[in-house]
């Protein structure tokens, strides 16, 4: 955020403790567009840690604001050599071409995994399920990733970097299936009978599948659970099925999320059912 005082000098907001300064220092971070993160209240480190923690959504550096990148050199300043080299790595696994070997990274995990040692399997095993159940307990923001869970109102989010998106299908506004030119509303029309569209609350899938709970909060929990499961299939389809019942038995994670090891791997799982 980027203001002008009364003597024309420029003026920077941080974007994370909103505090405002009149001019930035050696380890601030600014993106082209004059958004900020200040290092006095170690703002720029913590968004330097979000890279590294979350780098699907953060790398290389994007602004949560405008989505534009923050210089690399800037970012370099706060990095240890550690950090230098793993940054490096990330490139690889999310720079501009990280779309095109998606599918190869995935076989290439698989391949990891199904040649460790039986401890060291339903180990690493039992890190992705953690990972698949965090990510897929969250929805986040199609621009800026964000990540967290709606309240009970409805599902079209407003994100602070300022754009609108519907929390079922995670797509932005301006990319999104509406019956008639308009607002994010024309979304949810005929959604029981349209797969490109979304009901306005949770509590209205009940409608058209049966299995959800008729309240918002019980419905949102199952929208998630069904998300959980069909990332979990995704990834069992892919390993040798002893090795995940082993994993369950020795770690329970699962059972701890009331999910059916059975279920997500002799079932289609469908996150809602329509009658399309």
């Amino acid at each position: 955020m980027q203001a002008e005082n009364p003597n024309n000098s420029q003026e920077f907001s941080c974007l994370s403790c909103t505090i405002t300064y009149q001019t930035t220092e050696d380890q601030d971070i600014l993106c082209p567009e004059g958004h900020f993160f200040c290092k006095k209240n170690q703002c720029s480190n913590i968004y330097l840690k979000l890279i590294f923690s979350e780098p699907h959504y953060y790398y290389p550096g994007k602004c949560p604001m405008c989505k534009s990148i923050f210089p690399q050199s800037q970012l370099e300043k706060l990095m240890t050599e550690t950090q230098k080299n793993i940054f490096d790595e990330l490139g690889i696994k999310f720079g501009p071409d990280a779309e095109k070997t998606k599918a190869e990274s995935f076989d290439k995990l698989i391949e990891d995994i199904n040649v460790l040692g039986f401890d060291h399997k339903i180990e690493e095993i039992k890190s992705i399920v953690e990972e698949i159940i965090e990510k897929e307990s969250k929805v986040f923001c199609p621009k800026c990733g964000l990540g967290g869970r709606k309240d009970l109102e409805c599902c079209h989010i407003t994100c602070f970097c300022e754009i609108i998106y519907c929390y079922i299908c995670a797509k932005e506004e301006s990319e999104l299936d509406k019956a008639y030119e308009g607002g994010i509303y024309a979304h949810n029309e005929d959604w029981e009978t349209n797969k490109e569209r979304c009901p306005m609350y949770f509590y209205n899938v009940c409608v058209s599948d049966d299995r959800y709970p008729e309240d918002e909060e019980g419905a949102m929990n199952f929208f998630h659970c069904q998300k959980i499961k069909k990332a979990l299939k995704n990834l069992f389809e892919n390993l040798d099925r002893y090795d995940i019942e082993e994993m369950e038995k020795k770690y329970g994670i699962l059972k701890s999320y009331d999910i059916d090891l059975n279920e997500v791997m002799d079932s289609d799982i469908e996150i809602i059912r329509k009658t399309c």
